[in-house]
């Protein structure tokens, strides 16, 4: 059995889509430029909210990306829990978990403020330590933060899961030598999962779940 468990966030715990796309769009409007729909943000998820940007401005607006971020901050801010809703089996699973006393974190590439904001609520006392990005910047695949959390819960790699949604995810518990199960309920498809070769592919958290009691 697992002694930590390590969770992404987007894709993961929540589906967090609509809000998303709802916060890039409205940055794109102010700026009198085209939006894109929400099967298009699920391919630019995964490296933060940094690159989200980059992606979502057209070529030749570089010049726009301070203002960009500041108006999806904004608006994402005011609206991140409008339509970002819990994945089915998802509190099952963590009380299942925090029943056993496995240690439970959060790591993901959204910003510190809004992903500790969003496990407050949805999950409250639920996790252990959550870790979003901050100022220096780091986000995954780089696993810095991922091995920071594996000191702080004084765990060793064949004791960790990490449990995402993207290549992303599957690359920095690689990076950490750490056992990985990639989600199918999330933002990629299993043959994009299957690429980046987790440890586990998953289907509900039910699967979920006996490999991590096994």
């Amino acid at each position: 059995m697992y002694q930590a468990v390590i969770f992404d966030l987007d894709g993961t715990l929540l589906n967090t889509i609509y809000d998303l796309a709802h916060a890039g769009n409205y940055a794109l409007v102010e700026l009198g430029l085209p939006i894109h729909d929400y099967e298009k943000y699920k391919q630019m998820l995964g490296y933060g909210k940094k690159r989200l940007i980059e992606k979502i401005l057209p070529k030749g607006m570089e010049l726009c990306n301070t203002i960009a971020n500041q108006l999806f901050d904004s608006y994402y801010m005011r609206h991140m829990l409008d339509d970002t809703i819990i994945y089915q089996g998802i509190n099952e699973l963590l009380k299942a978990l925090h029943d056993k006393k496995i240690k439970l974190a959060v790591l993901t590439n959204k910003p510190y403020i809004f992903a500790k904001e969003m496990i407050d609520h949805y999950f409250p006392q639920m996790f252990d330590y959550v870790q979003g990005v901050e100022d220096d910047g780091i986000t995954k695949p780089n696993p810095f933060n991922l091995l920071k959390i594996m000191n702080k819960f004084e765990v060793i790699p064949n004791e960790v899961l990490y449990v995402g949604d993207t290549d992303v995810d599957v690359l920095t518990g690689h990076n950490a030598k750490v056992d990985t199960a990639g989600v199918l309920w999330g933002f990629r498809s299993k043959s994009e999962l299957e690429v980046s070769n987790p440890t586990y592919l998953v289907e509900n958290t039910d699967e979920l779940e006996t490999i991590i009691f096994k």
